[in-house]
């Protein structure tokens, strides 16, 4: 057993992730009545074959509720578990934990307690991951449970969307980086891991049902917004993507199939993606603006976009005559 502080006056004895550990869950689960023995030995056999955790398992398969089992994790392990709007975040709390380490471990900085960091996490850590942190840290660090939600939307909000695939892309780009004008353009061609961030923003404003994506830089920085039910709504960006904008919006221009050699003149041209079992089309506008290029994209699910006949609303006498109308090679129709 390794000792833990659960706040800088008051140090609190803790038990890391193992095979103990979620035997001890499973059991006092199945004590509790909150899943039952025929559950428990359905979840046993389902986690041989995948190799999941019981936890994790529990969750899927919705035999629990997150909290219900997080509950029974803290009184286990003597981790707190709390919702994390309990805490004042602020960006020098933020800052004391790497954007590449929050991100890997899925770890968000929540308080400074003298010379430890609490840190949020939604499973209990292991101590490999535990020990690597706190060398990282250079310190102790006090753990806190809260819900992979709550942990998720916090990371997003206070790294910013995408923040580890633009700290690759930043590394990337400085081994590359060179002198001579003439590799300019051998810069910015797509790189996997601009595409990666790109795929991300495009996903995360479907996921949001935003209807367009506006990537605008400005002298010191660059903004993301998204339409959100006719609003604009800015969505936070890692920092140092201003670095990374020139070649953001050239990966674009290649995923449009538009011109990348030419940045003074606009640019229209469309992607075609697919989330899940649904496909969008999108309809890219790149702008020349004085700082950049601007990135405008309208998201338009091809599930809506097209409407049989029948569902107009047409009378049974006008769709015999529109769809003669359709099939010929030339005309237009007026409605007036």
């Amino acid at each position: 057993m390794t000792e833990e502080t659960s706040s800088a006056s008051a140090p609190r004895s803790i038990r890391y992730a193992s095979d103990a550990i979620m035997a001890q869950l499973a059991r006092d689960l199945v004590r509790e009545s909150k899943i039952s023995q025929q559950q428990l030995n359905e979840l046993n056999t389902r986690q041989a074959l995948t190799g999941d955790s019981i936890d994790r398992l529990l969750i899927r398969e919705s035999l629990l509720s997150e909290s219900d089992m997080l509950e029974t994790l803290s009184r286990i392990t003597g981790i707190p578990f709390m919702p994390i709007a309990r805490f004042q975040i602020t960006p020098e709390i933020v800052g004391k934990l790497p954007a590449r380490a929050a991100l890997r471990y899925r770890a968000m900085p929540l308080a400074i307690e003298g010379p430890a960091l609490k840190l949020a996490t939604s499973r209990v850590p292991d101590q490999a991951s535990a020990d690597s942190l706190r060398m990282l840290m250079g310190g102790p660090v006090n753990w806190v449970l809260c819900t992979e939600s709550d942990v998720e939307q916090s990371l997003k909000h206070f790294y910013g969307l995408g923040a580890e695939t633009i700290d690759d892309a930043i590394q990337t780009k400085d081994q590359q980086e060179v002198s001579l004008q003439e590799t300019d353009l051998a810069l910015d061609t797509a790189d996997p891991g601009v595409v990666r961030f790109i795929n991300q923003l495009i996903f995360e404003a479907i996921k949001l049902d935003a209807t367009d994506i506006h990537l605008e830089p400005f002298e010191t920085r660059t903004r993301l917004r998204y339409r959100v039910d006719g609003l604009l709504q800015e969505i936070p960006l890692p920092r140092g993507i201003e670095r990374v904008q020139k070649s953001i919006a050239s990966s674009v221009k290649i995923m449009a199939q538009m011109n990348i050699a030419e940045r003074r003149k606009p640019h229209d041209g469309r992607i075609k993606v697919k989330a899940g079992n649904e496909e969008f089309d999108l309809r890219v506008s790149v702008l020349p603006t004085r700082f950049g290029e601007t990135v405008n994209m309208r998201i338009l699910s091809r599930q809506s976009m097209f409407i049989d006949l029948e569902h107009l609303g047409l009378m049974d006498s006008q769709q015999p005559l529109i769809e003669s109308l359709a099939i010929l090679p030339h005309g237009i129709v007026l409605l007036t």
